[in-house]
């Protein structure tokens, strides 16, 4: 890192030494007050290399400001001098008629946010008809769905039974066909024992036609039973199916619609009880249809003409007959049709489940077509397009706004950087605009010196490399770097006078002190940070004889005269006069009288100054 020095000699500021003279007891005494002086807190520094070159400090960056809008200055708050930070008011515009219009831009924004506030009033209304009409759409979705849903389990619960129905005719008609077949062998055992011998014959008949007759009033029994049952159950049906045919009209005269909760179930009721009446009336039919009385009379009738045959003595034709007649027994229960009447209300049973599913889906689709009608609906209240206009009013609205605001805003005029206003070309009533900057601005970080380096040294000056800069004015001592060698500006008149031609270096201060401004006298040399010794101004020096003198070193308020070997710094000559090389005699950190020198002597009781 580079090492800030100040010129050692710049330090020197003549001050007084005063004298009081004081009086007492009638004499008058001059006594000498403490010598006020000023130091240098001595310490190593970076030896400068070469010539030194004049030059002046000069603002990296200088800008010209203007208004980003035509208008009349009504406040300019920047005076020459002034220094400024980045984003500092300078002037402001007349903004009246900005500010105007603004005002009816808002008013804008509240018309259009009314007349939105009035439609949305209207649109509330018409989504909450809307919403209504949705939730009706929902409920007769639901209501048909249930009543789809129950007709289905009423069509089930038919289909179950005429199955179970059917099972039951099934094993009968086995019962029938088994009960057959033992008539046939027994009347087979009658023909065998017939012609075997007529001994037992008689007997054997009797025996037939009990056991004929007790099947015969067994098969009637059972067919009473079986009429009497399937009678009254057809009466039932019929009963329920009037009663809901009177529910379904009473219900259709006080429905508002067809998808009316209590007309759906009404319907619903109806289908149930009429498949019930054509399930009883297909288990009656199958009542009817039995054979088995017939079966067991004729089995009773053959019988009758085996016992005839026996007494009358012609056993075998008896007996043959039986076989006969029980044999066309067991082709009449063959010939029975209650299977296939059993089968048919199983299949018509199957039908009416088939038909109320398909009638149920029917009213559930119209039921969901109706719901999505009235979706659609609600869905366009809530997007009604009013809504959508005045949104776009307002929105408008509110961009006039923010485009007055912006225009309002550029008619601040603030600093875009900081630094100092070195200009200030208009004032207060003046009309400015952006086609010309009327203040003008030098940035101070970074600030950068100029120097003139003459044709003979301009090969020894190279871009980056380090220069220290004197400030004469406020006696700072500034690192700095070179960033730019010009062209010379006057090659060609100093080859038509014989002059050397001197070229412009710019250089940018590491760390400028705030009170170094844009224009003020400087003079820069390059230094070597690799050598490093004490420097002392040659102004600070007392009793100089060659490379030995002294010099007075401040102590605890009190002046030390102080002897030490010098190498003056001749090819350094500034402004303010050589500095020497310390080579012995101080040590970093001591306190060098650099005014008041020239009237202490060793031991003086010293008043530091400022």
């Amino acid at each position: 890192m580079l090492h800030a020095k100040k010129k050692i000699g710049a330090w020197l500021v003549l001050s007084t030494l005063g004298l009081s003279v004081l009086t007492g007891c009638g004499t008058q005494t001059t006594v000498a007050e403490a010598a006020k002086v000023n130091v240098l807190t001595v310490k190593k520094s970076s030896l400068p290399v070469g010539d030194t070159f004049l030059g002046t400090v000069a603002p990296f960056v200088q800008t010209s400001i203007a208004p980003a809008i035509s208008g009349i200055l009504q406040d300019v708050k920047a005076r020459v001098g002034d220094k400024v930070v980045q984003g500092q008011l300078l002037a402001t515009l007349n903004l009246d008629q900005l500010e105007a219009q603004k005002n009816q831009a808002a008013a804008g924004i509240q018309s259009a946010q009314a007349a939105k506030d009035s439609a949305g009033q209207s649109i509330n209304i018409r989504q909450q008809n809307a919403l209504a009409a949705l939730q009706t759409g929902e409920a007769g979705l639901s209501s048909a769905q249930t009543a789809a849903q129950n007709a289905q389990v009423t069509a089930q619960k038919a289909l179950d039974s005429a199955n179970a129905n059917y099972s039951n005719t099934q094993a009968a008609y086995a019962s029938a066909i088994a009960n057959a077949q033992k008539a046939i062998a027994t009347a087979q055992a009658q023909v065998t024992k017939a012609q075997s011998g007529t001994t037992n014959g008689v007997s054997q008949a009797q025996s037939a036609v009990s056991a004929a007759q007790s099947q015969l009033q067994a098969a009637q029994s059972k067919t009473a039973a079986s009429l009497a049952v399937s009678q009254q159950n057809v009466d039932k049906a019929q009963d329920a199916m009037t009663t809901a045919q009177t529910k379904l009209t009473r219900a259709q005269q006080m429905a508002h619609s067809t998808t009316d909760p209590d007309l759906l179930d009404a319907q619903a009721a109806y289908s149930g009880a009429a498949i019930g009446y054509q399930n009883a009336l297909g288990a009656l039919q199958y009542a009817q249809a039995d054979k088995s009385v017939d079966v067991a009379q004729a089995a009773v009738n053959s019988a009758q003409s085996a016992l005839q045959t026996a007494q009358s003595g012609n056993d075998v034709t008896v007996a043959q007959a039986a076989l006969d007649q029980a044999k066309q027994a067991l082709q009449a229960a063959n010939d029975s049709k209650v299977v296939q009447v059993a089968q048919a209300a199983v299949a018509q049973a199957q039908n009416a489940l088939t038909a109320a599913a398909s009638q149920g889906e029917a009213a559930v689709n119209t039921a969901q077509a109706q719901l999505g009608q009235a979706q659609t609906a609600y869905q366009t209240s809530l997007t009604d397009p009013s809504l959508v206009v005045s949104d776009a009013q307002i929105q408008a609205a509110q961009a006039s706004v923010q485009v007055v605001q912006a225009n309002i805003d550029k008619g601040q005029i603030t600093a875009p950087i900081g630094g100092y206003v070195v200009a200030v070309n208009a004032q207060v009533g003046q009309a400015v605009g952006p086609q010309g900057g009327f203040i003008v601005i030098s940035s101070t970080d970074p600030l950068m010196a100029t120097v003139d380096v003459p044709e003979s040294s301009i090969a020894l000056i190279q871009k980056g490399m380090p220069m220290d800069v004197y400030v004469s004015s406020t006696k700072d001592r500034v690192e700095g770097t070179v960033n730019a060698i010009h062209q010379s500006l006057d090659a060609a008149n100093t080859a038509a006078d014989n002059a050397n031609t001197n070229y412009p270096v710019d250089i940018t201060l590491n760390k400028a002190d705030a009170t170094i401004l844009s224009g003020m006298r400087v003079e820069a040399y390059a230094v070597d940070h690799s050598r490093e010794a004490i420097l002392i101004p040659a102004s600070s020096v007392v009793d100089q004889q060659g490379d030995k003198a002294d010099v007075f070193v401040v102590t605890n308020g009190v002046a030390k005269r102080v002897a030490v070997k010098l190498v003056g710094l001749t090819n350094t000559q500034s402004l303010d006069g050589a500095d020497n090389i310390v080579l012995s005699g101080l040590n970093e950190g001591d306190k060098v009288v650099v005014q008041g020198q020239n009237h202490l002597n060793d031991g003086d009781k010293v008043n530091l100054g400022s």
